[in-house]
């Protein structure tokens, strides 16, 4: 029962951090960075609500849903790996980006020391 009643909490988290992504963290002229945590977020919840729905079905007897050929559960544990796939890719990035400008600034300052000495 707890978590049915937090859930609509969890929905209004999510939709923070959608906004604030939004707000603070998209760029235009795509503004990938707020589809994607849109996605995110709502793919997480959709995985929780699922799992949610089995416990209820399980514990009153329910048959399941018939979802024809599509298993939603399949598609939004895709869509996460996706997500988390490119979010390391680009997080990967930065790092080499930061350790390349670092290696950069060292080599800088030892030329400037070679002209000054």
């Amino acid at each position: 029962m707890y978590e049915i009643l937090s859930f609509p909490s969890d929905i209004e988290a999510a939709d923070g951090v959608i906004r604030h992504t939004w707000d603070h963290a998209a760029l235009p002229p795509d503004y990938e960075e707020g589809f994607e945590e849109r996605a995110f977020q709502y793919a997480q919840l959709g995985l929780k609500a699922y799992e949610l729905a089995k416990k209820l079905r399980d514990a009153y007897q329910i048959p399941p849903r018939d979802y024809n050929n599509w298993d939603p559960v399949s598609e939004l544990k895709s869509d996460l790996e996706k997500i988390k796939t490119r979010r390391e890719a680009h997080a990967q990035s930065m790092q080499n980006f930061i350790s390349d400008r670092k290696a950069a600034n060292e080599e800088d300052k030892t030329a400037a020391d070679k002209v000054e000495g």
